[in-house]
């Protein structure tokens, strides 16, 4: 989509993937693509494509429109006051033509979205146009990861930032359990379903985590319902899949913890279920964080010793692995605030609990250390890379 000269499919080609359509509307590339890729078919206005009626395929990109997002021009934003969609805005089109295709093909096509920008897109007016942008994405049945690269790190001499919102489906990656990032996302939903709930358990008392210099999500009972809402949790059929994959992990490297994943991973749809919530509408209580802690710190042993088989089997994966360590930080900053806060309330006992979690979160911290290096180590630290989203870097 946006086609233009043809980067996007001059970049699939060179990875061996066949481009099979485009839209765009200006006569010159279209000639260029034309010549390039005679087998491509030139599909025109984005605003009169069907996308029920156009071959399905696995990958769809988007180089959208930056006019109304970018700080060099008038910052409409997405749509205008009388709800006419402005130049950026025509991402919208892009939306309904996979939502189309999605209707036409079962959801099976197409497997991948990737979408790039400016920078600019993050703040435009005031970060609601990328909000609606994620919703769209997370509407369809996708997750996403965002990264801001930069050209000159790519051997071009000038600096040029633009951000990429990379997706994936849903009902493909669990549907094919079998892959390393579909079993890391399995594991990554624990934690997720767990920091959510306690997030959302620390807002409600008005406790709001911070002092370690980290960019870290915000955690709601909003995004806890997104969450299961995104993956469907409330279907039988997603959970057999997610039990399922999280069993082949378990074979792989047996049990050996105080709770296997499996339990782990009851415990925590058990909280998101349930919202926890304490009977003292001020108090927060060492045994109500325990109820989080332990099948978060759980999980965390069990993410170890399986980053250590893929580190033996499948080293090429460890790109799926990033998001443990930013995620053992923000454990450790919801920590600090609940502790923080029961002492403005005189309560007590926290001292063993703190220093057993800190233990934890070191020995995991020397395991990333292992496993990607120093360096890479405090980019983790850095940017809080996840499939759940990276913006740290942009903001």
């Amino acid at each position: 989509m946006f086609s233009g000269s043809g980067t996007c499919e001059l970049a699939a080609a060179l990875c061996g993937i066949e481009p099979v359509w485009a839209s765009e509307i200006e006569k010159f590339p279209v000639e260029v693509t034309a010549k390039r890729f005679p087998k491509m078919k030139q599909l025109g206005d984005i605003t009169k494509i069907n996308g029920a009626e156009i071959e399905p395929v696995d990958i769809i990109t988007a180089g959208f429109p930056c006019q109304s997002v970018s700080v060099a021009g008038k910052r409409e934003g997405l749509v205008h006051d009388d709800g006419s969609y402005t130049r950026s805005g025509l991402v919208y089109e892009v939306f309904r033509i996979i939502r189309e295709m999605k209707g036409a093909a079962g959801n099976d096509y197409p497997k991948y979205m990737m979408f790039e920008n400016v920078p600019g897109l993050l703040s435009s007016r005031q970060g609601k146009d990328f909000e609606s942008i994620m919703d769209e994405i997370s509407g369809l049945g996708y997750i996403a990861d965002i990264d801001m690269l930069d050209a000159q790190d790519f051997g071009v001499p000038q600096r040029r930032k633009r951000v990429f919102i990379t997706c994936v489906s849903i009902d493909y990656l669990m549907g094919n359990g079998h892959m390393i990032i579909s079993e890391s996302i399995a594991i990554q939903l624990i934690f997720e379903l767990l920091l959510n709930s306690l997030g959302a358990h620390l807002k409600e008392r008005q406790i709001a985590p911070r002092g370690l210099g980290v960019t870290i999500p915000l955690r709601t009972a909003e995004s806890l319902k997104r969450t299961i809402n995104t993956f469907a949790l409330t279907e039988a059929s997603r959970l057999n899949q997610l039990r399922a994959i999280l069993g082949q992990i378990t074979a792989k490297l047996g049990d050996g913890q105080e709770m296997s994943l499996g339990e782990c991973w009851d415990e925590s749809l058990r909280i998101a279920n349930e919202r926890i919530i304490s009977i003292a509408p001020r108090e927060v209580t060492q045994e109500q964080i325990d109820i989080y802690m332990r099948p978060l710190l759980n999980a965390a042993r069990h993410t170890v010793r399986y980053l250590d088989w893929v580190s033996q089997a499948k080293k090429q994966y460890h790109s799926y692995f990033y998001w443990v360590h930013p995620y053992m930080l923000e454990i450790k900053e919801y920590i600090n605030a609940a502790v923080k806060y029961s002492k403005k309330y005189k309560q007590v006992g926290w001292n063993d609990n703190i220093r057993h979690i800190n233990e934890e979160i070191q020995n995991v911290e020397n395991e990333v250390k292992r496993f990607f290096g120093n360096e890479r180590a405090v980019k983790i630290l850095s940017f809080g890379e996840s499939v759940f989203g990276d913006i740290a870097e942009g903001v």
